[in-house]
């Protein structure tokens, strides 16, 4: 209702203020409902929703498997760069160079060690093993007096003699347990410090390796994000894609990822295309956001080639049942 802004001084004044309260009242709810009408009306453009048999969400362009990000090694100065945006490259083909002089040498130092390892643990075992040499014919030089003297008999030789050859004998044996125990720690620590040099070596070279850096897979040069003669910040170098399939990730309400369906046939609109893109629902998501209530619906698009163009733009998707 309107409100009144004056005040009855007497009868006459009173029924008039009626009338003019009545009539007020009308144009009140006459505007209100006009309100009201255009208020619905606007509301309805804003929020239309797909068709009956459509399930409508906005979506991004993507290419298959997604935007490849390469980094390179953080702080390395660039060199060379082998491609350009929108160059098609193969798997293994190298797109850029970078200054990997302290790197080689790092390498170089970790295949000294390895050497180094190595000749050591030879002659670490051929000590050990002339250890256990010596040791083998001192017992067996002692085992043959403990017989002599025992084959004399007790006219020729006294129960001390034997005992003592004998106890020369047995420590002998001793002898020859222990350096044979020793051999074999000998060779597992040499394994072991091998290994580990070996390992170390190649950790260099995995290094040294990711100064030359090549693509990953097949596809296009998307954007280059640094220059020759700069270093590498640790943000992405280069990206790049498999534009050969392109693809639209959508978000679907969660309401409506169980009336979705590989198969189902998708319209793809923007304001940039001339008229929509046609795909289908490959994937349908599982993994839902509980706090957004959106999940995710993978579309390919049949002709990907107006979609390569613009990676990552957002789109708007309906999708027939």
């Amino acid at each position: 209702m309107g409100f009144n802004w004056f005040r009855v001084t007497n009868r006459a004044g009173a029924l008039s203020a009626k009338k003019n309260d009545a009539s007020d009242a009308e144009h009140a709810l006459n505007g209100n409902a006009m309100l009201a009408a255009v208020v619905a009306a606007h509301v309805g453009l804003l929020a239309t929703p797909a068709g009956a048999d459509e399930i409508g969400g906005t979506g991004r362009i993507e290419p298959d498997g997604g935007v490849v990000v390469l980094n390179g090694v953080a702080g390395a100065r660039i060199l060379s760069i082998a491609v350009k945006p929108g160059q098609m490259v193969n798997k293994g083909n190298l797109l850029m160079t970078l200054d990997d002089r302290e790197q080689r040498t790092n390498t170089q130092i970790a295949g000294v060690a390895l050497a180094q390892a190595r000749k050591d643990a030879a002659q670490n075992l051929a000590s050990a093993q002339v250890a256990v040499q010596i040791d083998s014919e001192r017992f067996q030089h002692a085992l043959k007096n403990a017989a002599d003297y025992r084959a004399l008999g007790p006219d020729a030789t006294s129960e001390k003699q034997v005992a003592d050859s004998e106890q020369t004998a047995n420590e002998a044996q001793l002898q020859l347990d222990e350096d044979k125990r020793k051999e074999t720690q000998v060779r597992f620590d040499n394994a072991s410090s091998i290994s580990s040099a070996a390992k170390r070596l190649d950790i260099e070279l995995q290094k040294l390796a990711m100064y030359k850096m090549t693509a990953p897979i097949a596809g296009m040069i998307l954007k280059i994000d640094q220059h020759v003669g700069e270093n590498l910040t640790g943000g992405p170098a280069i990206e790049m894609g498999d534009i050969r399939k392109m693809y639209v990730i959508c978000q679907a309400f969660q309401g409506d990822l169980l009336k979705l369906r590989p198969g189902l046939r998708a319209t793809i609109k923007s304001s940039a295309f001339t008229k929509p893109l046609k795909g289908v629902v490959e994937n349908v998501g599982r993994l839902v956001d509980t706090k957004a209530q959106l999940g995710d619906v993978r579309i390919r698009l049949d002709d990907p080639r107006l979609a390569s163009r613009v990676v990552g733009m957002e789109v708007e998707v309906e999708i027939a049942r």
